[in-house]
Formats: structure tokens, sequence, C-alpha cells
């Protein structure tokens, strides 16, 4: 789970570079690929624009590069939705009094750790049954 915010973390952090980085572009590139669509060779020539085909090429990476930064912010929204919810069921199991998921630094148990907990705190709630007196 920790890994996964530090992950969200860094993702944001990424887009908004990305997203700087792109600016305007986006738009640019489509106007420009529109350009050098309806544009002749001769015309294209006059411009120093040798080839069409490359050009356009290099606009389509601004677009893909949009694109990438659009599904990682998907991805993000969609990772972030799954830490939520399993913040909720740990906190639901924590007031029906299992023992906790996590750690003295705050860290989650791996399984096999919260096995043994789980394990310890059944055998106390035994211990504690059984010891206790039993009213008729």
């Amino acid at each position: 789970m920790y890994e996964q915010v530090g992950l969200i973390g860094q993702a944001h952090f990424e887009i908004q570079r990305a997203k700087a980085a792109l600016g305007n572009m986006p738009e640019q590139a489509n106007k420009m690929i529109n350009f050098l669509n309806h544009q002749t060779k001769e015309e294209l020539a006059a411009l120093q624009i040798m080839n069409r085909t490359q050009a356009i090429l290099t606009a389509k990476k601004v677009l893909k590069l949009r694109g990438i930064v659009q599904t990682l912010e998907a991805r993000c929204r969609e990772m972030q939705r799954y830490v939520d919810n399993f913040e909720i069921k740990l906190a639901a199991l924590q007031t029906k009094g299992l023992p906790s998921l996590l750690t003295s630094a705050g860290r989650l148990l791996t399984r096999e750790q919260y096995a043994t907990r789980l394990n310890n705190y059944v055998t106390n709630q035994l211990t504690a049954s059984s010891s206790s007196p039993v009213q008729a």
C-alpha cells in the first residue's frame, strides 16, 4: 500500500512535468498535421519542409505523449481508489476488534507476520474466555 502511494506521488510529479513540457503543443500539433496534409509539395518546399511524412510523425509524437500522460492519470486515479478502498476495509476490520495490520512503525505487516499476530490474538482470546469464571 505504501509503495503504491509512493508510486502515485512519483507519477503525479512526472505527469506535471510532462504537462509543463507539452504546454499547448498538442493543439499546435493537430493544427500542424492538418496544415501539412493540405499543402502541396511545392508549398512545403517553400517552407523548407522536405519530408511531409517525417514532419507529421514528429507532430504525432507530441500527441502520443499526451495520450500516455492521460493514461497515466487514469491509472493513478484507479490506483488511488484501490488504496482508499483498502484503507476503508482495514479500518472496518480494526473496529471489529481484529488485530491491526500495521507494525508499530505504521507499515503493513507481511502475510506471515499477520498470521502470527492473528494466531496469538485467537490464542489470547481463547485463554481469556476459558480462564474467566463460567456463569450458570
